[in-house]
């Protein structure tokens, strides 16, 4: 992301209340139910605000591309587009109402049992003058006085379906609670520097990791698997502005990992800081990515990833 002044980082800190907003409903899609996801083979498919007859409810759909046009004809909609009846706001990737000056978290989660894909958890960025009685803690660079805020977002499972997450922040803690279809992700919402992971549990356990969508940037997130002296998914996201970070599961002795990095031109270098005492280096490019990896004292071998991995 285009990296703020310094002094306006701990100003973001407050999240939409649009879930609050009356006559506005979703529905999730369920990771298992996957016939409103599928295409034909050859096809390509987008993701839709649906808008259910006869009322001002939207959910989240995906229409193959050739019925495109038609559902934009009867009033559909797309996650971006201003929410009709709410001036100020839009539909995030969940079809949620979320205020349009809104920052967004985007990565991939990964655990147990070959579940993975990615995640997106939106909040509502605000300005708060600096005084007296907004202070930033040093541990949680937190935002007092303490409030709960609302948080919505959504998982896209590789392979396909989808669930969506709603939940809390704690700004106090920096405590950010979301639980959807069986699973809760549980992570740690900083402000400076702009960061949000955590785990979560569920059908699966595992490890998420995100970074910010904000100030103009955009995150593509890359999926994919590792092999060598350990073998599972890997998992990573990339800013425009050139920040990295990753995550994966190793099938060998069942542990998660994550590190973080940076993108420089198409050359990536990832340095491991949860679980994983080494790095990795690579190329990205034309939404491919692929490279090395190495543990200190245990093994070393290759990885690769796509965007349309993620799928």
């Amino acid at each position: 992301m285009r990296r703020l002044p310094g002094v306006l980082f701990p100003a973001m800190v407050a999240l939409a209340v649009a879930a609050a907003c009356s006559g506005y409903e979703t529905s999730p899609v369920s990771p298992t139910s996957t016939a409103l996801l599928a295409t034909p083979l050859g096809q390509g498919k987008t993701s839709l605000c649906h808008q259910t007859e006869g009322t001002n409810a939207f959910v989240l759909i995906s229409v193959a591309d050739p019925s495109l046009e038609t559902h934009l004809a009867h009033g559909d909609l797309s996650p971006g587009n201003p929410v009709p009846g709410m001036p100020g706001f839009v539909f995030d990737g969940a079809c949620m109402p979320l205020a349009d000056d809104a920052a967004v978290f985007v990565g991939t989660f990964v655990g147990t049992d070959g579940v993975s894909g990615t995640i997106e958890l939106s909040v509502q960025a605000i300005a708060v003058l600096a005084s007296p009685t907004h202070s930033t803690s040093s541990t949680t660079n937190a935002i007092s006085p303490a409030s709960i805020e609302p948080v919505s977002g959504i998982l896209r499972f590789v392979g396909g379906g989808s669930v969506l997450l709603v939940g809390t922040w704690d700004d106090s803690t920096g405590l950010v609670a979301v639980s959807g279809g069986g699973y809760t992700f549980t992570g740690t919402l900083t402000l400076v520097p702009l960061t949000l992971s955590g785990t979560f549990t569920g059908p699966s356990s595992g490890i998420f990791t995100t970074l910010p969508s904000a100030g103009g940037a955009e995150v593509t997130t890359y999926c994919g698997t590792f092999d060598g002296d350990g073998v599972g998914a890997w998992m990573m996201q990339i800013s425009s502005d050139g920040e990295a970070s990753a995550v994966g599961h190793n099938e060998l002795n069942n542990e998660d990992f994550a590190g973080t990095g940076q993108l420089s031109g198409t050359s990536l270098t990832i340095t491991g800081t949860f679980n994983w005492n080494g790095s990795a280096t690579g190329t990205v490019a034309n939404d491919q990515a692929s490279g090395t990896w190495f543990v200190v004292g245990e093994g070393s071998g290759t990885w690769t990833g796509s965007t349309a991995g993620c799928q």
